[in-house]
């Protein structure tokens, strides 16, 4: 359903059109005036409403599409999927003292969302808080992390938000750490999405890594593979590496079975698919783990990779040493992302199982739990909701 009209705002002197109808749509759209997930007026309705040719909003509505502010509907209209931040066009005059009482602050570290597009885990968490938001009826702004501006978090603290939820806390410390540290000696309320060995008494919602590793080398015991070898990667003061190892050693030994040493190995880089080398490194690097282990341990029938597109780059070094890889030695993934993989154009093995985490789901509870710490209804003492993971088989 399309939103009402426009909030008037006052133009920008000295500008063009087109410019004029970007800085007064993203500002409505940064202030709240057009909720994220809410239909725009039609071109035409903007550009009576902001006095500018319609023509010239409708470019300046295909920009904000390519920057991921706005998505085309399957009727041809535009709905709010974000804003490019608070670091983006937002002047001082923009937040006020108190003006964004009741409005839920979402922070994130990736790029612009884009709902059509598949996005990581992070963001798919991003999502999932900002869907319960406008199933709620709260207010919420969108605000990348990664490119505020000196002053903007003062600005924003001013604002006086309801809350703040912050998915990525346990992915970036030198940026969330001082964020959140801010926000909350200023008495904001904060939920972390994972967990955070700095961060043990702000609540948090976090999936359950420990009953993923156990679902995964039970599906592996099912399938007469009871020599599964899990590999991790080499990341200090990480929880979630831990957890999975703990859920590893404990189905293991629930089989009767003892855990094998741990291994590390995680690829080396992001995913560029046009880059050639970042496939080759990734596979000369998972050549060099998997003689070593296959030379310590022979008996190796399973490997449980650290997330879905390792599978791809341990399947390229399996087939070089002479191993049928899913026949030989069988693999399993995490996350359930595989198809967004931009291994898949070098390597086409897919992972036998994979744990999804649920990351729509893990959003929404992180918004949840803000909002019962916010009314007051939940007990004292720090909240840790751990949402429990589901295993998918290809």
């Amino acid at each position: 359903m399309a939103s009402g009209p426009l909030p008037a705002l006052p133009a920008s002197p000295g500008r063009g059109p087109r410019d004029r109808a970007l800085d007064l749509l993203r500002r409505i759209i940064a202030e709240g005036g057009v909720a994220i997930g809410a239909e725009l007026p039609s071109s035409r309705e903007i550009g009576r409403s902001l006095a500018i040719p319609h023509a010239t909003v409708f470019r300046a509505l295909r920009e904000l599409e390519e920057q991921g502010v706005v998505e085309r509907t399957a009727w041809g209209g535009y709905r709010v999927v974000g804003v490019d931040g608070l670091a983006a066009d937002l002047e001082h005059r923009t937040i006020r003292p108190g003006s964004l009482a009741g409005t839920i602050v979402v922070m994130m570290l990736g790029e612009v969302l884009l709902r059509h597009s598949a996005p990581g885990w992070s963001d798919r968490m991003v999502m999932g808080a900002l869907d319960r938001l406008i199933e709620t009826g709260s207010r919420s702004l969108l605000v990348h992390l990664s490119r505020l501006r000196d002053g903007d978090l003062d600005r924003l603290i001013q604002g006086r938000p309801a809350g703040v939820v912050l998915p990525e806390a346990d992915n970036v410390w030198d940026q969330t750490l001082p964020v959140i540290a801010r926000l909350r000696a200023a008495g904001i309320t904060v939920v972390i999405g994972g967990e955070h060995p700095h961060l043990p008494d702000v609540d948090g919602v976090l999936p359950d890594h420990i009953s993923g590793a156990e679902q995964l080398v039970d599906w592996l015991h099912a399938q007469g593979r009871h020599h599964p070898v899990q590999l991790l990667p080499a990341l200090e003061q990480r929880v979630w590496p831990e957890e999975r190892r703990r859920g590893y050693e404990q189905a293991m030994r629930r089989h009767g079975q003892e855990p094998h040493p741990r291994v590390m190995f995680s690829s080396l880089f992001g995913g560029d698919p046009r880059t050639e080398y970042v496939w080759e490194v990734n596979h000369r690097y998972a050549v060099g783990v998997l003689v070593t282990l296959l030379r310590d341990a022979p008996a190796t029938d399973a490997i449980l990779a650290v997330t879905d597109p390792d599978v791809l780059v341990l399947a390229s070094a399996l087939r070089e040493l002479g191993r049928e890889p899913q026949r030989d030695i069988l693999m399993v993934g995490y996350d359930n992302y595989i198809d967004q993989a931009w291994e898949n154009a070098r390597e086409s093995t897919r992972p036998a199982a994979t744990v999804d985490k649920d990351n729509l789901a893990l959003g929404a509870a992180m918004v949840d739990l803000l909002q019962q710490r916010i009314g007051g209804t939940l007990p004292a003492g720090v909240q840790r909701v751990r949402h429990r993971s589901r295993l998918v088989v290809a």
